[in-house]
């Protein structure tokens, strides 16, 4: 929704600003409309039966908007409805999953729990009857799946599909390989809901958008352990605290012949630091601590971007070797952000890294 109303520097130049944004939006495989409202960088979406609403509606609130812009540059978003389904497909096993399904649908739903999304994905394609089954999200499923939703590429790549709409799940993963994106971490992402698949896969999104040679990207968890958070929140007056380190690599080739390959390697950590306004009420500012800027071999620009479905934070960093960087938002009490970090004790950012001199690293939104 920002990006369509600040899709490059002329929208600052021409003091464009969104003050709010609403839609009501209808997604292919969706029974359900996706309702979303933002204010800032706080993001609230549901998704609600609407019945009398038809296509996409959407309302932008702000000041110097064009609408005329805006809506071109919504329709070059819009794709065709393609059918995930080759109509007339059938095979004997086809046949035997629709009969058990008719018996017990919850029995198809079950099984499915023990599979990868991507065989899923083509078990779906083999009939219409398990095609509907299992695409509809709003379809009962059991909601005990052991496993949980995770993109391991260890383990066959995503397993998404017990809370994720099936044809949403092969967007998700052509979004990811064009991307090229790194999990930092060894067990890949785990996704505590299926709003949290929808953010990641607007990331890959973003990133494929902006790919190029000599940007990478990794994606990696800031995490804290469950009895600093408990000591942090539980102060009784605002304290600071900082996440568990991560470490990220970047490989230069060698130039020429005369040169040799190497490998920077840059650390980063995030602190929650107070910052008090004027009428005394606590609020607390993210900083990113960046490490490893005077034994690097070259100078690289970097951004962090939030992955989260209720709120966005942006920092760019020109110059890595500057030990800090600092939100310009505050964030106080109830915000989504501090709120995550209550409840999942991590936060989940995309960290963009490019040499300085390569170019300018692209904005993945219209804020920074």
């Amino acid at each position: 929704m920002r990006r369509l109303v600040l899709p490059s520097k002329d929208s600052i130049a021409k003091n464009v600003v969104l003050y709010r944004s609403k839609a009501i939006l209808s997604v292919a495989g969706m029974t359900n409309k996706l309702v979303f409202h933002a204010v800032g960088d706080v993001v609230d979406r549901e998704w609600l039966d609407v019945p009398a609403v038809h296509g996409c509606k959407i309302v932008f609130i702000g000041r110097n908007l064009d609408e005329r812009q805006v809506r071109a540059d919504f329709d070059a978003l819009l794709r065709p409805h393609r059918p995930m389904i080759v109509p007339g497909t059938s095979s004997a096993t086809s046949d035997r999953f629709t009969a058990m399904h008719a018996a017990d649908p919850h029995l198809v739903h079950r099984i499915m729990e023990f599979a990868t999304s991507k065989d899923v994905v083509r078990v779906a394609s083999t009939c219409r009857t398990l095609h509907l089954a299992l695409t509809n999200l709003h379809h009962p499923r059991s909601s005990s799946s052991w496993l949980g939703l995770a993109h391991d590429p260890r383990h066959g790549g995503p397993y998404l599909h017990p809370g994720v709409a099936l044809p949403n799940i092969p967007t998700y993963m052509r979004a990811y390989q064009a991307a090229n994106v790194e999990f930092v971490h060894f067990g890949g992402l785990k996704f505590p809901t299926a709003a949290h698949v929808d953010a990641a896969a607007v990331a890959w999104l973003e990133l494929a958008r902006l790919a190029e040679p000599s940007c990478r990207s990794y994606a990696l968890d800031f995490t804290w352990r469950p009895e600093t958070i408990a000591a942090f929140f539980g102060a009784p007056t605002p304290i600071q605290t900082s996440s568990a380190l991560v470490k990220i690599e970047y490989d230069v080739a060698a130039s020429d012949d005369f040169d040799e390959a190497a490998t920077d390697i840059l650390r980063f950590r995030v602190f929650l630091i107070p910052a008090v306004s004027g009428d005394d009420v606590a609020g607390y500012r993210l900083v990113f601590q960046l490490t490893g800027g005077r034994t690097s071999s070259q100078v690289y620009q970097i951004s962090f971007h939030s992955i989260h479905p209720a709120f966005q934070v942006h920092v760019a960093v020109p110059d890595h070797r500057v030990p800090r960087a600092e939100t310009k938002e505050v964030f106080y009490p109830g915000h989504p952000l501090l709120h995550a970090v209550q409840t999942e004790h991590a936060l989940r950012f995309v960290v963009r890294v490019k040499p300085d001199g390569s170019g300018p690293l692209g904005e993945m939104c219209g804020c920074c």
